[in-house]
């Protein structure tokens, strides 16, 4: 497969999961994939992050090897919004090794609480969160009271996102 041209052609859902489908199987593809995921050029880089996000729906342990350039990507301010967006979306599937932990922990805490944040990535980011509360109990009351107060004035999707949460962290 052709990777780069499949990725630069009309796209559908049906060729992104075929995308994800190969790379899941193909370890070249699966490397050559996410070389244009982590690169510079904007629009491979938004149809590539597509399709690995949907590799972990596949098989969840193909990406654990790029976890650390998952972890940069989401801290840098020059890609675009839809790379980021699925590099946080991919976290909320896999299991994190404990190195990166605190560091996407700190990162989710920011897009959370920061006006400025697309809601995907404060969704994203409410899960994780969640996930990572599980692992590190002492959050807990930290993530309820950052959802409890933006709750109001945020969007539907925080609002659906973080009441299943509320409902979930009251449970304990």
């Amino acid at each position: 497969m052709d990777i780069e041209k499949e990725l630069l052609s009309k796209y559908s859902m049906g060729k992104i999961k075929a995308i994800a489908t190969y790379a899941c199987t193909n370890k070249m593809g699966l490397a050559q994939l996410m070389d244009y995921f982590i690169g510079n050029n904007q629009r491979l880089a938004q149809m590539a992050s597509w399709c690995v996000s949907h590799t972990v729906d596949i098989d969840k342990s193909v990406v654990l090897p790029y976890v650390p350039q998952l972890i940069d990507i989401i801290h840098q301010d020059n890609k675009h919004d839809a790379v980021i967006r699925n590099a946080i979306r991919i976290f909320q599937f896999i299991e994190i090794p404990e190195t990166y932990q605190g560091k996407l922990m700190n990162k989710c805490f920011e897009f959370v609480e920061s006006p400025t944040t697309p809601a995907a990535f404060k969704a994203y980011a409410l899960t994780l969160l969640f996930n990572l509360s599980k692992i590190y109990p002492d959050i807990k009351p930290e993530l309820k009271t950052i959802i409890e107060t933006l709750l109001p004035n945020e969007t539907a999707a925080f609002k659906s996102r973080g009441k299943k949460i509320l409902k979930e962290l009251n449970k304990k």
